[in-house]
């Protein structure tokens, strides 16, 4: 429960695991910030970049940009949070920035500020990055569970206003004639869902950070579910909608227990799954 920070089950949640593009939620925070504090505008007009333009036409490419073209903040936001694209990421990386570079300099400083012990990036994306040495080496963002959670449960309660583009199922991006789908599965399967995001590398798996909202007849609560580094897309979906329905069951059980209830206090000790 992101709203009271009520854990319902974990596990491995401590551990560090690559969190392939739910590396974006970082990303989104800081577009955020600059946001709210009027460092930017949503309406502002993004000139792309050749680095864009590469990363577009690279095999992880998912929307087709070329340098030049002119694309506003949301409509980048939009691409990042929705079909995941890299190119969207790393472009406002760089407006926000000057290089991504200097942005991921900043995703780390937020990372300490947050608490988050187990947190690395590398990039703006969540692929993985390659050290410039003569035999290369891979590189990829990392974090726990934990740390994924005190993450979204921060992004969630200062700027909600993230779930109205995460629980779009699809966006149309006029500056570039075309139509998003959000990659999320449970958008289309469980009511309630508001986001968040997808990733996946061969090394991270497939992953999945799920945002549902509730009440509990006084308040609304933001139940997130973090599902990191299982076998495919399918899994993943799976996984996290298993969890989000015992969330569920969970928070009902505790805002309005039964007669010899103890609530779910007792629950979700070493069982399957993932934190």
């Amino acid at each position: 429960d992101a709203t009271t920070g009520d854990i319902y089950y974990q596990y491995h949640s401590d551990t560090a695991y690559p969190i392939a593009s739910t590396s974006k939620l970082m990303t989104c925070l800081l577009t955020m910030e600059a946001l709210s504090t009027g460092q930017i505008a949503l309406e502002d007009v993004v000139t792309l970049s050749l680095g864009a333009q590469m990363l577009a036409a690279s095999d992880d490419g998912v929307i087709p940009l070329e340098a030049g073209q002119q694309v506003t903040i949301h409509e980048l936001l939009l691409g990042a949070l929705l079909p995941s694209s890299n190119e969207c990421a790393f472009s406002l990386a760089e407006y926000i920035a000057g290089s991504e570079e200097a942005f991921v300099g900043q995703m780390n400083q937020k990372a300490l500020e947050l608490g988050l012990s187990q947190a690395v990036f590398f990039n703006s994306h969540g692929l993985p990055a390659y050290t410039e040495e003569p035999i290369p080496s891979k590189r990829q963002n990392r974090m726990s569970a934990q740390d994924m959670f005190r993450l979204v449960s921060y992004l969630l309660k200062v700027y909600p206003q993230v779930t109205d583009m995460t629980s779009r199922k699809t966006a149309f991006l006029a500056s570039l004639e075309t139509e998003v789908r959000n990659t999320n599965p449970l958008l289309h399967n469980l009511t309630g869902v508001t986001g968040l995001k997808t990733g996946t590398t061969n090394k991270a798996g497939a992953c999945l950070v799920t945002s549902l909202a509730v009440n509990d007849g006084v308040l609304e609560h933001d139940l997130v579910v973090i599902v990191l580094g299982t076998e495919d897309s399918i899994e993943r979906g799976r996984v996290s909608a298993l969890l989000a329905r015992y969330a569920l069951g969970a928070f009902q059980e505790r805002t309005s227990p039964g007669p010899g209830s103890t609530g779910a206090e007792d629950s979700g000790t070493e069982k399957p799954g993932a934190g």
